[in-house]
């Protein structure tokens, strides 16, 4: 081979991301004519080394099919009567490194109390540890933000020590990436810090804790008896990158001992996307924990309109990514500002870059005609907050996502390591293969069809009214074209609803771990002391609020609308997603038609006429009878359905 050919093909490899530093640049390629697309590429890379005799695939005949988003334990809100309160102030200690998400379960329990009607007049105090101030360029943003939305502690608050052992775990100064650090210095330390903090040792009633979760675990060896809220919205390994095998795996498997379901109970984990909770789940060997959507509450003030004095609709805000950085990023916005110069005279619009300016405050955000996300990880605070203000927002297609992720790995994706343990369906843990792949992929490596699953579980494909280009052509012209009312005014509908389905499982959550008066007493004196000889207070679980202590029509509600743990585990949210879509259309012969038959409802029809009969009429018979308990008042469980969804039968 000539020296010339032999400079081409190594640029053409280093252009396939096939070489050492190599990135792939092929935005150009989804925004000609071509009949090929960079997918098509990536897809037949894959093909040529796992088929022979290789042959061209075009990407839209692969089927990818993700499994339903799954959402967990259903936790019915419960009631408050007069024999049964809480104790007031309520006093919350939230722990964490990235402010929004710490934000985000403390604006959706304060939200939560103030719209209850048996809460009157109820004190929400919050103390924020943690969130130490990068000093980075790339990140100091996060140190306004913090500053800006965290309420600061009282003078004479002293050192934050949490803040000081988060800045051991990582880089502040550089890429915030892990560093070595002492796990028995850092528990000493920590529990040092909590004997003298006044609030956390005499007034704090929950801890919530955001993560990392290795934070978390070292404050429930720190304060046993502490009730505390796990919230799962960063990679679990987070801050373990530096440390021996033996030291993540002992941690993993104290996450793991804390939030399994037993008596005493005072732990919670909740997860705030699907893929997050089943990789979570797939990681610790332990049952799906329930998916809290994320709502923004901090941000949702903040109503984006087209009208308003200071609208800027001539400006579409690209919000603030990784990807902007790296070498990508920069050629992807070469080619928009190629394509933008080109068509000046049709496309008059502006791209304002939020990565190039300091932090811009919500209150300006929402002035701009729309926003352009570029995700670098599968999920982003800033997407649930524009999200919440209605401001319309649109995304790269995911076979796009799927190359550009090549470049700015997703961190919640590529930090594998799992518990060398089994899960065990007998103790109601939920087997392997219902986890479908593995939630991880190599970083710069091709996993085109794991990364395409879980991506379609993330909030970015399951959220509605999300737009999606596939093209920069596509994109502005979209920017153009699109009802940017309507599609706003349809996101703030969809955040209403979710707020009144979201809203009192939070409540369920808080009445669950915190402190209760009990016919006039309180249920835990102490966090030192309390009636038991010594042995934790009694909690209720999310089990039994579900079941047990539910309201006839709370168990109404959860039965006929298939919403509890036994229908997800019987497969039911596979069946209605893949339902519903097709319902609309009249239920059209298709692929979906024939995995319905195949999958769905494999167990509850038969070719045989005479079994699926009888299989119908004792799934009636199981439901008439819950029905009838319901309805008398008798005690009854939706666990006696046996999983089985009425679907009208």
């Amino acid at each position: 081979m000539d020296e010339d050919a032999h400079r081409h093909l190594e640029l053409i490899m280093f252009l396939l991301g096939e070489t050492a530093g190599g990135e792939q640049l092929f935005d150009f390629i989804e925004s000609t004519s071509w009949p090929v697309r960079s997918i098509d590429v990536e897809l037949n890379l894959e093909i040529a080394k796992s088929e022979s005799p290789v042959r061209f695939v075009r990407f839209t005949r692969m089927r990818v099919v993700a499994q339903a988003p799954h959402h967990g334990l259903c936790v019915l809100p419960p009631k408050l009567s007069g024999n049964r309160a809480f104790q007031f102030p309520l006093h919350v200690a939230a722990f964490g490194i990235h402010g929004a998400t710490t934000l985000e379960p403390i604006s959706a329990i304060q939200a939560a109390f103030s719209q209850d009607a048996g809460i009157k007049q109820a004190s929400f105090e919050v103390r924020f540890y943690g969130h130490p101030c990068p000093s980075s360029t790339k990140t100091g943003y996060l140190c306004t933000w913090a500053r800006t939305m965290l309420p600061a502690p009282p003078q004479g608050h002293g050192e934050d020590a949490v803040a000081e052992l988060l800045a051991d775990m990582f880089d502040m100064v550089g890429e915030h990436v892990d560093r070595a650090w002492d796990l028995h210095a850092g528990l000493a330390r920590l529990s040092r810090f909590l004997q003298v903090d006044t609030f956390l040792q005499d007034r704090a009633s929950i801890w919530i804790c955001s993560g990392p979760v290795a934070l978390c675990a070292m404050l429930h060896v720190a304060a046993p008896r502490m009730p505390l809220l796990v919230w799962h919205c960063r990679h679990l390994l987070d801050g373990l990158g530096a440390q021996p095998n033996s030291t993540t795996t002992l941690l993993l498997g104290l996450v793991r001992t804390m939030v399994l379901p037993r008596p005493g109970h005072m732990v919670s984990l909740l997860a705030c996307e699907a893929f997050a909770g089943r990789q979570a789940a797939w990681q610790l060997g332990i049952p799906e924990p329930e998916v809290r959507q994320r709502l923004a509450l901090y941000a949702s003030k903040y109503g984006w309109t087209a009208s308003g004095a200071n609208s800027r609709l001539q400006d579409v805000l690209v919000l603030r990514s990784m990807l902007w950085s790296r070498l990508p990023g920069m050629y992807f916005k070469a080619v928009l500002e190629a394509f933008v110069q080109q068509n000046r005279a049709a496309f008059t619009l502006r791209f304002r870059f939020a990565a190039e300016e300091a932090l811009m405050p919500y209150s300006e955000i929402v002035n701009h005609r729309c926003s352009v996300l570029v995700p670098n990880d599968l999920t982003m605070a800033v997407f649930a907050e524009v999200y919440a203000m209605g401001l319309p927002i649109f995304l790269p297609a995911d076979e796009w996502l799927y190359r550009l992720q090549k470049s700015v790995p997703y961190g919640f994706m590529v930090h594998a390591g799992r518990l060398p343990v089994r899960e065990n369906a007998q103790h109601g843990l939920a087997a392997e293969s219902n986890h479908g792949s593995t939630p991880f992929w190599q970083e710069h490596t091709r996993a085109l069809p794991a990364v395409l699953s879980w991506l379609r579980l993330s909030d970015f494909s399951t959220r509605p009214h999300v737009q999606r280009f596939g093209s920069v052509p596509q994109l502005l012209s979209d920017l153009l074209e699109s009802d940017l009312e309507s599609l706003s005014k349809a996101m703030l509908q969809w955040h209403v609803k979710s707020k009144e389905q979201v809203l009192p499982r939070w409540l369920a959550t808080a009445m669950a771990l915190a402190p209760q008066e009990v016919e006039g007493n309180s249920a835990r004196t102490s966090k030192n002391e309390d009636s038991t000889n010594g042995q934790p207070p009694m909690v209720e679980t999310n089990a039994s609020i579900c079941d047990n202590d539910a309201s006839a029509n709370d168990l109404l509600y959860a039965a006929l609308a298939c919403e509890h743990d036994t229908f997800d585990r019987a497969g039911w949210p596979l069946f209605r997603a893949a339902v519903e879509p097709n319902a609309m259309s009249g239920f059209p012969v298709n692929e979906d038609l024939r995995l319905f038959g195949e999958v769905a409802i494999a167990g509850l029809l038969s070719t045989d006429a005479h079994l699926a009969e009888t299989r119908i009429h004792g799934y009636n018979a199981a439901m008439q009878q819950f029905l009838r308990n319901v309805t008398q008042g008798e005690r009854t469980s939706i666990g006696s359905l046996g999983g089985q969804c009425h679907l009208g039968l």
